[in-house]
This record gives C-alpha cells, structure tokens and sequence, in this order.
C-alpha cells in the first residue's frame, strides 16, 4: 500500500472554500472511482489542507495522475500543492490495541 500526502495552500480562505467544494463533490468521488482506497482531507488552516490519500499500488497512482493532468495545471494558478509519496509500513486502528497485549 502506499499513501500520497499533499499540503494544499489557497491563495485565500474564499478559493480555498472554493477548491475544497469542488474537490468533494468532483475529484474526490473520481479518485474512489480510478482505485483509490481513501481519502482524508483534514483543514489545518483558513486557507490550508492536507489530503491523504491511500492506494493498493504504484499503478493506480500513475492513472489518477494521468487522469488529472490538466486539472492539476489549471490548480497551480491558485493553489500550491506539496507532494510527499511513500509506502505505509504501519497502518493500526484503536480497536486493534488490545492484541498488543
């Protein structure tokens, strides 16, 4: 599995709002489409998110990217994006706790 993490910074709290509405009822439900498992959007400021998104492999990546490549250029006139891309070797849920025992 690997996780994709982006730290997406608006120019302002107002296209900020605009992306964020645009990426749930748009990009968002298309990325679950092309194979990925799942999306986190968590706002960590007025004008900034990171977005995690969780997917079985390399491939699915390469055909989510492909299918947003001009969708992410029209993006960076407004938007600056930060890309961190890396394998998951630790994935454990609250319920799994007591199995550490």
């Amino acid at each position: 599995m690997i996780i994709r993490t982006r730290s997406i910074t608006a120019i302002n709290e107002s296209q900020f709002n605009m992306w964020l509405e645009n990426f749930k009822n748009n990009g968002c439900p298309q990325v679950l489409k092309l194979g990925a498992s799942r999306v986190t959007v968590s706002k960590v400021e007025k004008n900034k998110a990171i977005v995690m998104t969780l997917f079985e492999n390399k491939s699915i990546i390469e055909k989510i990217d492909n299918y947003f490549k001009d969708i992410k250029k029209q993006n960076r006139e407004f938007l600056k994006v930060d890309v961190i891309e890396g394998e998951v070797v630790l994935d454990m849920e609250s319920k799994q706790i007591d199995n550490l025992k």
